[in-house]
């Protein structure tokens, strides 16, 4: 994948999830080129790339929890297979096969979040419980204690920050 992608990626991000900021008083905290974070006075939103290290197959995800809540990475792709399994499969996959797929991936996953994603946004108390309460049979032990914190150590670990 052409370096022009990765350093595309908070740009895209910014224009697909201007929604944030405007409609919901979230902030950009974070952008480098492959982890956008916004942040409200509740809730975090992490926007991943993943194009670097062992797990560089260039998926994009959506990452989010409540802030000060150590290891709360909660996945949005489950969120979304809980709330409505016939959405997640239109969304098709969520990985980049080419850099001119990485702009609309990332509006795909910004509409769905916008979509499906206000109580998510809203900070709602029993939306987070249930989440922490699913246990998938997909879902392994991690290391890290989370996907997204162990996406984050790896990015370190190869020179990303």
């Amino acid at each position: 994948m052409p370096n022009e992608a990765k350093q595309n990626f908070p740009e895209l991000v910014e224009r697909s999830f201007a929604f944030l900021v405007r409609e919901h008083r979230f902030r950009c905290t974070k952008a480098e080129p492959d982890w956008v974070r916004y942040e409200s006075t509740k809730v975090f939103i992490d926007i991943l790339y993943s194009i670097t290290g062992p797990l560089a197959d260039h998926a994009v995800l959506i990452m989010f929890g409540r802030l000060g809540r150590v290891g709360e990475d909660l996945a949005f792709s489950d969120f979304l297979f809980r709330l409505n399994p016939q959405f997640i499969k239109s969304l098709g996959e969520m990985i980049v096969w080419k850099p001119e797929q990485l702009g609309d991936l990332v509006e795909r996953l910004a509409h769905a979040l916008q979509s499906h994603g206000s109580d998510i946004l809203q900070g709602k108390e029993e939306i987070f419980e249930m989440m922490q309460k699913c246990h998938w049979p997909f879902k392994k032990k991690r290391r890290f204690g989370s996907l997204s914190e162990a996406l984050r150590r790896l990015f370190k670990r190869s020179g990303t920050k």
